[in-house]
């Protein structure tokens, strides 16, 4: 289970990555319950095996934008201009970052999302309405994401010091105590 969670190995890494996205997927959609009276998105509360093909759906297309959005984030803007203090930098690109998103998360519903809804029957955005929701929604969502993902990235990374720093100064107790112990030199030198 350690090296699980803290190595660095790419193996694991992967693991740790999809076991963290399907979760999220799993939680997002067992979290969206329907509503017992009038309708979600023109689904009645009636039609609960159809709400939860629509949740099912949307869901996948949400985590494949949070997906976009957190891994820049994490592996590119994090380290190169937040951990540097490069903070008016990495505001700006995390701005466009966000804008990028957006326009993918658009595309992705306008263009593929809807039509696979038209086909199933079931309710659909506008366009005009999925532009919109498309630069509010980046926030909200994979902006959450992306900053939980950071936050287990310090608590790994502060894990990870305090093991070397516990290690570090085991090796240099079990050095001196070896040095003592092997030492044919007057005590005065010791």
């Amino acid at each position: 289970m350690r090296d699980f969670i803290f190595s660095n190995e790419k193996k694991y890494r992967i693991k740790r990555h999809i076991i963290f996205w399907i979760a999220c997927y799993f939680f997002m959609v067992a979290t969206a319950p329907p509503k017992i009276t009038g309708s979600l998105n023109g689904i009645s509360g009636d039609g609960f095996i159809r709400f939860y093909e629509m949740v099912s759906i949307r869901i996948f297309f949400h985590l494949a934008c949070q997906m976009i959005f957190c891994y820049p984030l994490l592996y590119f803007l994090v380290p190169a201009y937040f951990w540097k203090k490069k903070y008016f930098k990495f505001i700006c690109m995390f701005l466009l970052l966000w804008i990028v998103t957006s326009f993918f998360r658009y595309a992705a519903f306008a263009f593929a999302y809807n039509p696979i809804m038209q086909r199933l029957n079931l309710y659909v955005n506008p366009v005009p309405l999925v532009f919109i929701i498309s630069f509010t929604q980046v926030i909200d969502g994979p902006a959450f994401i992306g900053f939980t993902f950071i936050a287990l990235k310090f608590f790994k990374n502060w894990q990870q010091k305090q093991r070397d720093n516990f290690n570090l100064k085991k090796r240099k107790c079990k050095c001196r105590v070896t040095i003592i112990k092997s030492a044919d030199t007057p005590a005065f030198f010791i």
